[in-house]
């Protein structure tokens, strides 16, 4: 008791600067699977067998400007510790996204030199107890898209020095409580395999049952009809002939 009235005792002499969670709550649990059926959305509370993705692929190439995203599951295990009022007010615990920091590496831990802020929005409630934490879906733009294009310009020179195009993308999730305390995640990594025009597939009539990306450039790949202008400027820019669609 007594160590946890100086804790607070602390965070209120430093309130002016921002208190941290000296042990951190918020855990990344995963990066999980889009739902399609549901429109491209992401649920902590999936009942699907793939409800996590290992890895990721990014085609700068043929990005309609949204850069990598991906949808993020984050447990928060504080407890809400308010002795009055109710909902979002009373949750005390609850944590408001603000940002997740980002830094990227070579396969093999390389630095790249390249470190950025992304903005979030959305939150997650408080634990219910210690072991039942509060979950929350959130995208994050792990790759955003002046950064891809960059990676685009220098992918041969990442390859030489690396050995490989996939990158491990770094990432916490920071934000700050409803009691006013600075919260963030411990760092998690997700592999990215960055391409050159590999997520495009040709068709000769348009199929169906063909089940497209959430977004261009992003984990699957896009249906172009064999012989379409589209096709022919994308095998331009690949200097070879496209995928057929399987």
């Amino acid at each position: 008791m007594v160590r946890r009235m100086h804790r607070f005792a602390l965070c209120a002499l430093v309130l002016a600067l921002g208190c941290v969670d000296e042990n951190p709550s918020l855990i990344v649990t995963g990066v999980l699977a889009p739902e399609q059926e549901m429109g491209c959305t992401w649920s902590c509370n999936s009942t699907s067998s793939d409800l996590l993705i290992p890895s990721g692929v990014y085609d700068p190439a043929i990005d309609g400007g949204t850069g990598y995203f991906a949808g993020v599951c984050v447990a928060n295990f504080r407890v809400n510790n308010a002795t009055g009022g109710s909902g979002f007010a009373g949750d005390t615990g609850r944590v408001l996204f603000q940002r997740a920091n980002i830094e990227l590496f070579g396969v093999g831990g390389e630095s790249l030199n390249l470190a950025y802020s992304v903005p979030l929005a959305n939150s997650v409630a408080s634990a219910a107890d210690v072991t039942t934490p509060g979950t929350q879906a959130v995208v994050v733009t792990l790759i955003p898209p002046e950064v891809g294009q960059f990676l685009l310009t220098q992918l041969d020179a990442i390859v030489a020095q690396t050995g490989s195009s996939t990158l491990l993308v770094s990432f916490t999730i920071a934000g700050e409580t409803t009691g006013g305390i600075d919260v963030e995640s411990s760092p998690s990594t997700f592999p990215v395999a960055v391409v050159n025009t590999d997520l495009v597939c040709q068709s000769p009539v348009a199929s169906d049952d063909f089940v497209g990306p959430c977004a261009l450039g992003v984990d699957s790949a896009f249906e172009v009809i064999e012989g379409s202008t589209l096709a022919t400027q994308l095998e331009a820019q690949r200097g070879a002939p496209l995928l057929p669609c399987l």
